[in-house]
């Protein structure tokens, strides 16, 4: 799946923090990106709870991985854990 996988969970989260911070994160995949960086990418406060709230989802999702450093999971690039 990879590819198509990444593209509907873009599509499904719309044009929220969360898809930006995921589009973020799968740019650079396979490598990852701060925090600080992601949040600058999709236009929100590091330290907003709004941020904690997007990346807690994605991490409930299993959409990124990290904690200091973010990652896209490899699963949407058709890559098994």
């Amino acid at each position: 799946i990879g590819r198509e996988l990444l593209v509907h969970w873009l599509q499904d989260l719309g044009d929220s923090g969360a898809a930006r911070i995921l589009r973020a994160c799968s740019d650079r995949y396979p490598r990852a990106i701060t925090k600080a960086d992601a949040a600058a990418e999709a236009g929100l406060s590091e330290n907003s709870g709004t941020f904690s709230t997007y990346l807690s989802k994605l991490r409930a999702l299993e959409l990124i991985t990290g904690r200091g450093e973010l990652r896209a999971n490899d699963e949407l690039f058709g890559h098994a854990p």
